[in-house]
C-alpha cells in the first residue's frame, strides 16, 4: 500500500539562527511563512478577478506634513525639547551598550598599632565616627577571648562589634588561605575555632550576669559568624550549671528559642538528661505522654477558667491536633476518641467561666463551631476591596492545616460557598466571580494531576447536589443569580453541564418526550430591547458606510434626550428580563455593534489631520455611557470588561479616558473577584506609554495607575510620576485662551469676557494653594454672577456655560499637586452670611448644576460640598429654630436649595418635581461612583446622619407649611430607599446603625429620633405599618422578624429588632398631643396616628411580657439565636427587659434550657450593682426551691441547676468587687460589708448544693456536680488573698453534711478539704503536720495569712544567701573568691 504523503510545511534553514532565543513571533530572518487568516489568502472577489495587492500605508503622497512640522521647528522651545530628546536616546544608548564593571568589596587590612592607639580606636568605635574612617586604620589586636573581652570592656554597640570582629575574621582567614590551605578549608577551620573561643568567653562571663554578653552572641549567631554548635554547648551548660549560674543559662536558651524549635538539638540533648524512655523518644513526647496520663486520670485540674484562654491551644495541639511527633507505640483509636472527649469536657467547663465566651448560636461543640456554617460565612464576608483570595480560599479549605477536608466535608463547603453567593442577604455581585476564584485556587493548590482531577470531580459532583439541595425559587435563591452563576462556573471549567443532564436523565428526571415551547415571548423580548437600545444609539445604528471620520458631537439642544438615562420603564423591562435575552442582546448583538463602529475611511486631503485613525473607536462620551448602562443592567461583567479594555485599546477620545476609569474603579471588587486586576493594570499601563509616547498625558489614568500601584521603587511608577510633574508645569495659558475663546460663541457671557480675561495669568502656573486660590475664586465670582443674572435665561446655554467653566477648572486641577479640595474648602468657609450675600437666597438652579459639576468633573470631593457647604449651613438654621426664631423667607428659599443640592449629589434624582433638572446618564454614574465609594467611609456616614438629623429637626420646628416641609419629607423619604445606601445598610448594618441611631444626637425631641429610625428601618425593607391596634401591629412585626431569623440574616434581624424596640421605647415616652411640642408628620403632611395602647399598661409593658411569656417561657425560638440578637441592645431596652426577666424567674420554678443565654446578653449593658443585685436575687431563689420543693420532685435539680448556670454569670463582677472592698484580714470588719456578706452566703449555698445527694445522685449526676465545684473553684482562684483567707476560714468553721460519694473524695479535696483531717509533710525528723484547709492558696501555718503555704524545708530545700558583690574569676581554676 502506497505510503500517504504528508503535506508540505516551510520550515526556515537550518543552519538560520532565530531573531530571538525566547521569543517565537519574532520568527527568523528574512523569512516569512505563512499565517492562517493572512489577507493574501482571503478567496474575495477583488483577489479572485485582479489578484492580491498590498495596500499602501500612504495612499496618496502628494500631500505632505511640511508645514505642520515646521512650526515645531520654528518654535524654539520645541527645538529645545527636540534636543533635550534626542540627547535622552543617546544617553539611554550608551548606558545600555556598557558593561558594567565588577568591583568587589576591598577587606580594611589591619596595623600593627600601640596600646593607647588600639583603646583610642575602640572608643572611637563604641562612640559616633563613621565606619568609613575607622576602616582606613583597623588595629590588630590580640585574637579570641581577649578580642571580645575588649569589645566588652569598651561597651561597643553590638552591630559596630559584629561589624569589627568580621574584618578580624576575614584578614585571619585570608592569611591562612595565602600560606597554609584553600579559602573554603580556611573559612570551615576559622569558623570551628571561633564557635569554641565564644563559648568559652560565654562560659567565663556567665557568672557576671551582662545581658550585653548574651545579646553579642544573638547578634552574631544571626550574622552567620556562630554557627549550631552554640546551641548545643548551651543546652551542655544548663545541664552542668549550678543554682547561680541557671539564670544566665536560662536567659540565653529564651533568647534562642525560635533556633531550638528549628533544629534537632533538643532531640541530641535528651542523651544527656537522665529521661528512662527509649532513645527514639523525643522529650516533646515524652511530656506529652504525662500529660495525658494526668487528663486521663484526673482531668479536673485541668479546669482552670483563669488560665484557660492562655493555655487551651496549647492543649487542643497536644490532645486533639498534635499528630507530628511519630512514635513506635501506636494510639489506640479508642484512646485517641476519649483524650479528645476528655479535651471537650475540659474545654466546656473551663469556657463556662469565660467572659469573652463566643456566640454558640446553638452548638455545644467546639469542633462543631469551627465547622458551623456562621464562621464560614463570616471567612466570605470578609471579602472586600483588595481581598487577598489566596489567605481567603486557604482558610476556608483549610488547606494551610494539617488535617486536609476530606471529601464529604469539603462537599458541603462548596454548597455554602454557593449559596453564600446567591443569598438575598448578602450584597454584592462580585460574590459569582468570587466562587469560581476559590475553587480555582483551591483545585490548583495540590501540586499532582491526578489530585487536581480529584477536587474537579469534588467540585462538579458537589455543584450537582447543590442543585438538587436547594431548588430554584426555594430558601431565598432566585433564578437569575444561579443562572448567573452557574454561567461562570461553566466559563471557568468548574462545571459541566453536560454532565449535570446526563445525571437528570439517568434518574429520570429528564423526560423524552418533545415538549412544546413557546420561543415567541423570548424573541420579542429580545426584539423590544433591541429597539430601546437602537432608539438612545441612532448614530450608531443608522450610518452609512465610510460616513464618519471621527466620533459625533452631540448637539446639546437637539440630543439631549439621547444623554438622558433611561426612563423608569425601560430600566425594569431590562434589569427583569430573562438572562438569556440579555446576554444575546450584549454578546451577539451589541458587543459586535460596537466594535465595527470604528473608522474605514482612508486617509485623504480631507481628514489627514484628523487625529482618529483606521479602526479607532467612533464611541463618544454620551453613547459609551448609555452602553456601559445597558450591560450593568444585565450585570454581564465579562462583557463590560471587554468593551472598556476594547474602548481603552481603540479609542482617541479624551473625554472616554475618564469615564473609562469611573467605570473601572465602581466595579473593582469585581475585577479582583475575576482575577482581571493584573490585566487591567497593564492595559491602562500600556495606554500611558502610547500617550506619553504621543506627548499626550491622560491625567485621570496617571494618577489611578499611581494609586494602584504600591511599590515605590518600580520603574513604571517612575515614569507616571514624571508625567504628574510635567503635566503640573505646563503652561495654563494656552487652555485657557482656548476656554475663552468658547465664551465668545455665547451672548449671555459677553458682559463677562473681561474678568475672565483679567483672571488669566499668561504666566507660567504657579500651583501654590494661594495662587490658585486667587483665580478659582475669581472665576466662582463670574459664575455666582452669572447665575444670578441669567437665572430665568436660556437654560441651555447656561448649562453649557457652566460646562466651559468646568473644562477650565479641570485644566488648573491638573496642574495642582492635591487637586482643588482645600481650594474649593478654604473657598466655602469664607461666603459672608449676610442676607445680601447669601448665595442660595434666591431660586437658582444653575448654581446647583455648578457645584454638581465640581463633582462630576472630579475636582471637588463629594464630602466637601456636603460636609462644609450643606451641612454647616444647616447647622445656622437649626440654631436659629432653636432659638424660637423662624427662617425668614431668604432662609427658607435657602434650606430649599440646599435639599435640591442633596437630591442632586446623593440620589441624582433630577427629574424630580421640586428640581425639575434631568440628569445625562454619565452625570448619574459619576455621582452613583462618588456615593458608593465614600459610603465605606465612617466619616462620611456621620455627615449624613448629622444632615438628616438637622433637616428632622428643621421639619419638626418650621411652623409653615408648604413647599419646605414637603422637600424634606420626600428627601427622607426617597433616601432611604436609593440603592446605595440600601446595600449599605445590608452590608454594614450595624455601622449604619450605630451612627445614625445609636451615636450622638443633636437634639432630644423624640420627633427627631423617629425619623432617623424611620430612615433606617425603610432602607433595611421593614416599615411597620400604622394601625389603630398598635400593639398587635408591633408584636406581628416582632412575630415577622423571629420567625425569619437564620444564619443568614442574624445580624439584620439584629438590627431590625433594636429599631423596633427602640421605636417602641419612643411611642411609650411620647409626650401627649396638647403639649407644645409638634407631633410627627407622615409623607402625606398628616398626623400619625399611633393606635391606641393597652388598657392595663403602656406599649412597652405589653412587648415586654410578649417577649418573653410567649417567645422564650414557649420555646418558639432557639435561644442562642435570640441571644445573638439581643446582644449589643440599647441600656434602657436591656433594662426593661432584664426586669420583667427577674419577675419571670421568681415565678418559674422550671426553666427552659438555654435561658442563661439570653441573661448574659441582657446582663452586658448593665452596671455592676444590678449584676451583684441578680446574684442577690437568685441565691434567695436557691433558698426558696430549697424550702419549697419536696425531696422526691424532679422538678427540683433542673431549677436549681438553671440558678446555678445563671449564677456564674455574676461570678465575675462579684469576685471583682469583693477583692476591690475587702482590702483587710479584720473579720469583724469585713462581716460588715454587704459584698463579703453576699459571697460567704454563696459559698455556703454552694458547698451545701455539693454535698446534697440530689444533685450529685450519689455519682449519677456528674455534670451537675461538676458545674456547681467548678464555680466554687472559680469563685476561689478570681479573689483576692484577703477575702479568699477570710472566706476559707469562714467555711472551715461550718458544719456541712459530707454526704459526697467517695468516687469523688479526690476530686473536692482540691478545691475544699471538706471531709479530710490532717496529713503528714516532709520526711525523717522533717515530718509535719498540717491541715488540708491550710494548702490552700494564701493561707499560712498558725492562722498567719501574710505567710507562704508551705515551708520549702520540709521537702530537704537549700536556701542560698545572695552574694553582696560581684563574683570574680582569679587564676586558671575557676576559684571563687
Amino acid at each position: 500500500m502506497a505510503q500517504q504523503l504528508l503535506p508540505y510545511k516551510l520550515q526556515p534553514p537550518k543552519n538560520l539562527s532565530a531573531l530571538h532565543k525566547t521569543s517565537v513571533e519574532l520568527g527568523y530572518p528574512d523569512f516569512y511563512p505563512p499565517k492562517p487568516g493572512q489577507d493574501e489568502d482571503l478567496m474575495t472577489e477583488h483577489n479572485v478577478q485582479n489578484g492580491f495587492t498590498g495596500a499602501l500605508f500612504v495612499e496618496l503622497e502628494s500631500i505632505s506634513a511640511q508645514d505642520m512640522m515646521l512650526d515645531e521647528i520654528r518654535d524654539p522651545k520645541g527645538l529645545e525639547n527636540l534636543g533635550e530628546f534626542m540627547t535622552d536616546i543617546m544617553k539611554r544608548k550608551h548606558e545600555i551598550n556598557t558593561f558594567e564593571e565588577s568591583s568587589p568589596y576591598t577587606v580594611p587590612q589591619i596595623v600593627w598599632v600601640t596600646i593607647e592607639s588600639r583603646d583610642e580606636w575602640l572608643r572611637r568605635l563604641a562612640g559616633n565616627s563613621p565606619l568609613k574612617e575607622l576602616a582606613e586604620n583597623v588595629p590588630r589586636v590580640v585574637e579570641g577571648t581577649q578580642l571580645l573581652e575588649l569589645v566588652t570592656q569598651h561597651r561597643v554597640p553590638l552591630a559596630r562589634a559584629t561589624w569589627f570582629t568580621k574584618i578580624v575574621g576575614i584578614n585571619l582567614i585570608n592569611s591562612r588561605t595565602t600560606h597554609q590551605e584553600t579559602s573554603h578549608n580556611a573559612t570551615q577551620e576559622y569558623t570551628k575555632n571561633w564557635n569554641q573561643t565564644f563559648h568559652t568567653f560565654i562560659k567565663n562571663q556567665s557568672r557576671e550576669y551582662d545581658p550585653d554578653n548574651i545579646l553579642l552572641a544573638k547578634w552574631q549567631f544571626d550574622d552567620g559568624l556562630l554557627d549550631q554548635r552554640i546551641l548545643r554547648s548551651t543546652l551542655d551548660n544548663l545541664d552542668q550549671a549550678d543554682h547561680l549560674n541557671t539564670v544566665i543559662w536560662l536567659w540565653f536558651v529564651q533568647q534562642f528559642l525560635e533556633e531550638f524549635q528549628q533544629c534537632e538539638v533538643i532531640s541530641i540533648a535528651d542523651n544527656t538528661l537522665d529521661i528512662p524512655t527509649p532513645s527514639n523518644y523525643s522529650k516533646a513526647r515524652y511530656c506529652r505522654q504525662d500529660v495525658e496520663e494526668y487528663v486521663a486520670s484526673t482531668p479536673d485540674m485541668f479546669v482552670f477558667p483563669v488560665c484557660w484562654n492562655t493555655y487551651k491551644d496549647l492543649l487542643r495541639c497536644v490532645f486533639v491536633e498534635d499528630n507530628s511527633i511519630k512514635t513506635d507505640t501506636v494510639i489506640p483509636k479508642n484512646m485517641k476518641r476519649q483524650m479528645e472527649r476528655y479535651y471537650e469536657l475540659i474545654r466546656a467547663r473551663n469556657e463556662v467561666f469565660d467572659k469573652e465566651k463566643p456566640d454558640m448560636i446553638g452548638k455545644r461543640n467546639a469542633q462543631e463551631l469551627q465547622q458551623s456554617r456562621i464562621i464560614q460565612a463570616g471567612i466570605l464576608d470578609k471579602i472586600g476591596f483588595h481581598a487577598d483570595y489566596q489567605s481567603i480560599a486557604a482558610e476556608y479549605f483549610r488547606t494551610n492545616s494539617k488535617f486536609p477536608m476530606l471529601e464529604r466535608e469539603a462537599s458541603t463547603h462548596i454548597n455554602w460557598l454557593c449559596y453564600w453567593a446567591v443569598n438575598k442577604h448578602r450584597a454584592g455581585d462580585y460574590r459569582v466571580y468570587s466562587v469560581s476564584t476559590i475553587l480555582d485556587l483551591w483545585k490548583n493548590s495540590m501540586t499532582k494531576a491526578e489530585e487536581k482531577l480529584q477536587r474537579q470531580t469534588t467540585i462538579q459532583n458537589s455543584l450537582m447536589d447543590f442543585l438538587d439541595i436547594y431548588p430554584l425559587g426555594c430558601n431565598g435563591i432566585c433564578e437569575d443569580d444561579v443562572a448567573g452563576l452557574f454561567g461562570e462556573l461553566i466559563r471557568n471549567g468548574h462545571f459541566s453541564h453536560q454532565r449535570y443532564l446526563q445525571r437528570l436523565v439517568a434518574r429520570g428526571d429528564m423526560l423524552h418526550e418533545k415538549k412544546e415551547t413557546d420561543d415567541t415571548s423570548d424573541e420579542k423580548e429580545y426584539e423590544s430591547m433591541v429597539m430601546m437600545v437602537k432608539d438612545k444609539l441612532p448614530y450608531l445604528f443608522s450610518r452609512t458606510e465610510n460616513e464618519l471620520d471621527s466620533p459625533t458631537v452631540d448637539n446639546p439642544v437637539t440630543d439631549m434626550h439621547l444623554a438622558l438615562n433611561f426612563d423608569r420603564e425601560t430600566t425594569e423591562f431590562m434589569r427583569n428580563a430573562t438572562k438569556f435575552c440579555q446576554i444575546k442582546v450584549i454578546q451577539t448583538w451589541l458587543l459586535p455593534q460596537v466594535k465595527s463602529f470604528v473608522q474605514n475611511t482612508p486617509i485623504g486631503p480631507h481628514n489627514w489631520r484628523n487625529p482618529t485613525q483606521p479602526g479607532s473607536s467612533l464611541l463618544n462620551a454620551r453613547q459609551f455611557s448609555t452602553i456601559v448602562k445597558v450591560i450593568e443592567l444585565a450585570k454581564d461583567y465579562n462583557s463590560l470588561l471587554d468593551l472598556l479594555l476594547w474602548v481603552l485599546e481603540n479609542s482617541t477620545e479624551k473625554c472616554l479616558f475618564q469615564s473609562i476609569i469611573d467605570t473601572l474603579k465602581r466595579h473593582k471588587m469585581v475585577w479582583d473577584a475575576m482575577g482581571k486586576s493584573d490585566q487591567v493594570l497593564d492595559a491602562l499601563m500600556k495606554k500611558s506609554d502610547q500617550l506619553r509616547d504621543k506627548r499626550q498625558t491622560e491625567i485621570c489614568i496617571v494618577k489611578y495607575l499611581i494609586n494602584s500601584t504600591h511599590d515605590s521603587v518600580n520603574a513604571k511608577r517612575g515614569k507616571l510620576e514624571q508625567d504628574l510633574q510635567s503635566q503640573m508645569k505646563s503652561q495654563l495659558s494656552q487652555a485657557v485662551s482656548n476656554h475663552y475663546s468658547r465664551f465668545e460663541e455665547y451672548n449671555s457671557m459677553k458682559p463677562f469676557l473681561s474678568r475672565v480675561r483679567t483672571s488669566n495669568d499668561s504666566r507660567l502656573f504657579q500651583s501654590d494653594v494661594d495662587a490658585v486660590y486667587k483665580m478659582v475664586e475669581s472665576y466662582i465670582n463670574i459664575i455666582i454672577q452669572y447665575s444670578h443674572n441669567y437665572a430665568d435665561g436660556n437654560f441651555t446655554e447656561g448649562r453649557i456655560v457652566i460646562g466651559i467653566f468646568g473644562d477650565l477648572f479641570r485644566d488648573i486641577c491638573d496642574r495642582t499637586a492635591d487637586g482643588l479640595d482645600l481650594v474649593f474648602e478654604k473657598w466655602i468657609k469664607s461666603l459672608s452670611r449676610t442676607d445680601e450675600d447669601n448665595i442660595f437666597g434666591n431660586e437658582n438652579t444653575l448654581l446647583l448644576i455648578f457645584f454638581m459639576m465640581l463633582v462630576v468633573r472630579h475636582l471637588v470631593c463629594m464630602k466637601i460640598i456636603i460636609e462644609h457647604l450643606c451641612d454647616k449651613n444647616l447647622k445656622r438654621l437649626v440654631e436659629k429654630l432653636s432659638n424660637q426664631k423662624q427662617m425668614d423667607p431668604k432662609e427658607a428659599v435657602e434650606c430649599k436649595n440646599l435639599v435640591k443640592l442633596l437630591r442632586l449629589l446623593l440620589l441624582q434624582d433630577g427629574d424630580n418635581p421640586s428640581i425639575q433638572l434631568p440628569l445625562s446618564t454619565t452625570e448619574i454614574q459619576v455621582l452613583k461612583s462618588h456615593c458608593e465609594a465614600l459610603s465605606h467611609n465612617n466619616d462620611f456616614v456621620i455627615i449624613l446622619s448629622n444632615i438628616f438629623q438637622r433637616l428632622a429637626i428643621i421639619e419638626c420646628l418650621t411652623d409653615s407649611k408648604g413647599q419646605l416641609i414637603d422637600a424634606l419629607i420626600q428627601l427622607r423619604v426617597d433616601f432611604s430607599r436609593i440603592e446605595w445606601f440600601r446595600q449599605l445598610c445590608i452590608i454594614n448594618n450595624e455601622s449604619v446603625y450605630e451612627r445614625f441611631v445609636k451615636g450622638k444626637r443633636l437634639s432630644n425631641n423624640k420627633e427627631v429620633e423617629k425619623r432617623i429610625i424611620n430612615i433606617v428601618q425603610t432602607a433595611l425593607g421593614d416599615d411597620v405599618a400604622k394601625s389603630s391596634q398598635m400593639t398587635s401591629v408591633y408584636i406581628k412585626y416582632l412575630k415577622t422578624i423571629f420567625s425569619q431569623i437564620s444564619l443568614w440574616n442574624i445580624k439584620k434581624s439584629r438590627i431590625e429588632f433594636w429599631l423596633c424596640m427602640d421605636q417602641i421605647m419612643l411611642i411609650d415616652s411620647v409626650i401627649p398631643r396638647s403639649s407644645s411640642l409638634p407631633t410627627i408628620k407622615d409623607e402625606d403632611d398628616k398626623v400619625a396616628n399611633f393606635g391606641e395602647f393597652p388598657k392595663n399598661g403602656s406599649l412597652k409593658n405589653a412587648v415586654i411580657d410578649w417577649f418573653w411569656e410567649e417567645l422564650i417561657l414557649k420555646g418558639e425560638i432557639d435561644c442562642g439565636f435570640l441571644s445573638n440578637v439581643i446582644k449589643g441592645i440599647r441600656e434602657d431596652v436591656s433594662i426593661e427587659l432584664f426586669e420583667k426577666g427577674l419577675c419571670i424567674l421568681k415565678r418559674c420554678t422550671e426553666l427552659i434550657s438555654g435561658i442563661e443565654e439570653i441573661f448574659r446578653s441582657l446582663l452586658l449593658p448593665l452596671n455592676v450593682d444590678k449584676k451583684i443585685n441578680f446574684c442577690d436575687a437568685l441565691l434567695n431563689q436557691i433558698k426558696k426551691i430549697q424550702d419549697d420543693i419536696p425531696h422526691d420532685d424532679t422538678v427540683y435539680v433542673s431549677s436549681i441547676i438553671s440558678r446555678v448556670k445563671l449564677l456564674v454569670l455574676g461570678a465575675h463582677v462579684l469576685t471583682s468587687r469583693v477583692t476591690e472592698v475587702v482590702t483587710q484580714t479584720n473579720q469583724g470588719i469585713v462581716r460588715q460589708i454587704s459584698e463579703y456578706t453576699l459571697i460567704e452566703k454563696l459559698f455556703v449555698t454552694l458547698v451545701n448544693l455539693l454535698c446534697d445527694s440530689r444533685i450529685h445522685q450519689n455519682g449519677g449526676g456528674f455534670a451537675h456536680f461538676d458545674l456547681i465545684l467548678d464555680l466554687v473553684s472559680f469563685l476561689l482562684d478570681e479573689m483576692g488573698k484577703n477575702a479568699r483567707a477570710i472566706i476559707v476560714a469562714e467555711l472551715k468553721k461550718y458544719k456541712f453534711d459530707n454526704n459526697i460519694p467517695a468516687i469523688w473524695s479526690n476530686r473536692i479535696k482540691r478545691v475544699l478539704p471538706l471531709i479530710f483531717v490532717q496529713e503528714t509533710i516532709g520526711e525523717g525528723v522533717k515530718r509535719h503536720k498540717i491541715d488540708p484547709w491550710k494548702m490552700i492558696e494564701g493561707l499560712g501555718e498558725d492562722d498567719d495569712l501574710t505567710s507562704s503555704p508551705i515551708d520549702l524545708s520540709w521537702y530537704n530545700s537549700k536556701v542560698y544567701s545572695r552574694p553582696n558583690k560581684k563574683l570574680k574569676r582569679v587564676g586558671v581554676n575557676n576559684n571563687l573568691q
